[in-house]
């Protein structure tokens, strides 16, 4: 299934992303957001977020769309590894996907939040591997059988190997609209706070 028609531009290949459901634009922009903010056209706060320097922290919030909201940038990965930093901001939210997938550095993740409360979280990385909560219906959905620690990655022949095409499946089944209808709209762009 070719399941990037069902990922929004500037999801998925080395990148992060979050999907925001029951909110608005304006108050993820003033949850994550610095003060100092831009309104632009989506190409153009997507061409700012390739040509950002991670150290920046630059994020866009797109305009609100079936009361869903998804903000991206690489930035957002901190999550990954400073969740005590990052759950308090996602306490407004009744529910937020998270996902992660950088081929270079082989770190590919995703969580499930509700009221910032994980209910799922998957990270993978060169020197760990992170598992919290039962599988997702969309994992069991998709075949997905992810190893919990090294040991079974290695040992177990029916494991999945993690990459970046199992984040981008995973969230075209859990969260994926029809990229040709979604209207590229104004997004708010702004540093992370």
């Amino acid at each position: 299934m070719e399941y990037d028609k069902y990922l929004v531009e500037g999801m998925g290949y080395k990148s992060c992303w979050m999907v925001i459901e029951g909110s608005t634009q304006q108050q993820i922009a003033d949850t994550f957001l610095q003060k100092e903010t831009e309104h632009c056209p989506y190409q153009a706060g997507l061409d700012k977020l390739r040509q950002a320097e991670y150290k920046e922290n630059l994020v866009f919030v797109t305009a609100d769309y079936q009361n869903t909201n998804f903000v991206m940038g690489i930035s957002l990965s901190k999550f990954f590894d400073e969740q005590d930093q990052m759950l308090p901001r996602l306490k407004p939210f009744p529910r937020v996907y998270l996902y992660l997938t950088h081929r270079v550095s082989e770190c590919h993740g995703f969580a499930v939040l509700e009221y910032g409360v994980i209910k799922r979280f998957y990270y993978f990385n060169e020197d760990d591997i992170t598992d919290i909560g039962e599988p997702l219906p969309a994992e069991e959905k998709l075949g997905f059988h992810l190893p919990k620690d090294f040991d079974e990655m290695w040992d177990d022949d029916d494991i999945t190997e993690m990459d970046e095409e199992i984040i981008i499946a995973l969230a075209a089944e859990q969260t994926g609209v029809d990229a040709a209808k979604y209207p590229y709209e104004n997004v708010i762009i702004g540093e992370m706070i």
